[in-house]
């Protein structure tokens, strides 16, 4: 039971993702309602999803799910970070809301919460654990309880990746704090300082491969 409670926690994880990157890529001059079809298309191979979460979650196996990528979006090499932050014991919204705003995050996009650089350009995101992934701040009584948190970024971002990973692990680490719980790598293992080092490797090697290719194109 309790690895199947953890493989429908990925599933809302990366269903949440897989909503953030079209976002991301959809041209649109303002803000419209989510495609319902898009949804329903990741839903539709849910019970796959064994065979993408795996450590490195990255955009082509979002893509893997049914062709995400929309029409007009340009083709880069991205790489997904994600953490998770799980609280000892399930919290309601009236515990949870107050945490993500004291970490300094605000509610946004896909009604999930994000960190902002100063330009208000989103850093990494935010979404519950249980999906949709999506919350209600001003009716926080209706999240009734939630095992945690998860927290992605897409690189490149607003900022390099060794910072934008950095701000992760802190927000994280905070949130772990305030709910009682703890820090969990992308393949929702307990986070360690051999972990955090793979991750910062990664990372490093991802922008160097991104250096590489800007003096080559």
């Amino acid at each position: 039971m309790a690895e199947l409670r953890w493989v429908l926690l990925a599933v809302g994880a990366a269903v949440i993702v897989a909503i953030w990157l079209y976002g991301r890529y959809a041209a649109k001059p303002k803000r419209r309602p989510i495609d319902e079809n898009l949804i329903d298309a990741v839903r539709d191979d849910l019970p796959e999803l064994n065979d993408v979460m795996e450590p490195g979650l990255r955009r082509e196996d979002i893509e893997a799910l049914r062709g995400m990528r929309a029409t007009n979006a340009p083709v880069t090499d991205e790489y997904i970070v994600q953490l998770h932050v799980k609280a000892r014991t399930p919290v309601s919204g009236t515990e949870l809301f107050p945490a993500l705003i004291d970490a300094g995050l605000s509610f946004g996009r896909m009604d999930i919460f994000h960190h902002l650089d100063d330009s208000e350009g989103e850093v990494f995101s935010v979404a519950n654990m249980v999906e949709p992934g999506s919350f209600d701040p001003l009716h926080p009584e209706t999240l009734i309880e939630t095992p945690g948190v998860s927290l992605f970024a897409v690189l490149p971002g607003p900022l390099p990746g060794g910072a934008t990973l950095e701000r992760m692990l802190s927000c994280a680490r905070g949130l772990a704090d305030a709910l009682d719980g703890e820090v969990l790598d992308e393949t929702r293992s307990a986070m360690t300082k051999q972990t955090e080092a793979h991750l910062r490797e990664r990372v490093a090697e991802y922008e160097a491969r991104q250096r590489a290719r800007a003096r080559d194109a």
